[in-house]
């Protein structure tokens, strides 16, 4: 019995016979039933997966992290660490830029330098996962704290975006006001004068300290007079002429 024959007319079973199939039977791949199938056994291994380690909180539910000395120097300790505890070194080197190492004879993690307050930072943002048996308060409280220092940076960088508008526009108005210097000290024409709108011309009066107030022909002249003044009048001796008298003979 063909595979065709049987979706399309159901099984019978008077008719079932041991017959090999033939060329035009398509029968599933093993492949085929293999990937439509579901996989289980990917779900209960991912489900089986934790954290790589595991921090324990103290018994008064907060954080097993404590600043001591050691050999004269200032060493963070976290304790109550379990699982891979290498991986939790390579994170806190590569957070703080210092030397973190796990000490097997105090069975704790220590890290050089006083670092509690970014390691608890650190591990209720980033690591909040490993983290057991820490009060829901104090984690609330660092959320908090954290929230509102990333707060204050972006207020800061948007004022130090904003100054830099304003610096940068200051800036282009004495470019501005250097170019118009320059156009100032360049005499201008009585033709460029001629084709001067009147706002061109309050410009170039404003830069010259003159008045800017009148209609466009006392704009004109006043631009003109600036532009071409002219030259300074010397004392004139005044001769006084003595009036002829006229001669009678």
């Amino acid at each position: 019995m063909k595979l065709a024959d049987f979706l399309k007319g159901g099984w019978d079973a008077s008719t079932t016979t041991d017959v090999a199939p033939t060329a035009g039977d398509t029968l599933p791949s093993s492949d085929a039933v293999q990937q439509h199938a579901p996989q289980m056994g990917a779900v209960e291994g991912a489900a089986a997966v934790g954290p790589a380690y595991v921090i324990q909180g103290t018994k008064g539910c907060t954080f097993p992290i404590t600043v001591e000395k050691r050999r004269g120097k200032l060493v963070t300790y976290i304790s109550n660490c379990s699982g891979d505890t290498q991986q939790l070194c390579q994170q806190l080197s590569k957070l703080l830029g210092c030397g973190a190492s796990f000490d097997v004879a105090k069975n704790k993690v220590f890290v050089q330098g006083r670092h509690d307050k970014r390691i608890e930072e650190y591990l209720v943002t980033k690591q909040s996962h490993c983290l057991k048996g820490i009060m829901r308060k104090k984690k609330q409280r660092i959320e908090t704290a954290v929230a509102n220092v990333a707060a204050q940076k972006k207020q800061r960088e948007a004022k130090k975006k904003s100054r830099d508008v304003i610096n940068k526009h200051e800036e282009q108005l004495k470019k501005n006001k250097t170019k118009m210097q320059a156009s100032v000290d360049e005499r201008l024409t009585r033709q460029q004068i001629a084709k001067m709108k009147p706002k061109e011309m309050k410009i170039h009066l404003g830069t010259r300290g003159l008045s800017i107030q009148g209609s466009k022909g006392e704009l004109m002249a006043r631009l003109v007079d600036a532009c071409f003044p002219s030259p300074p009048m010397e004392d004139a001796k005044v001769a006084v002429e003595a009036t002829p008298e006229s001669t009678h003979e």
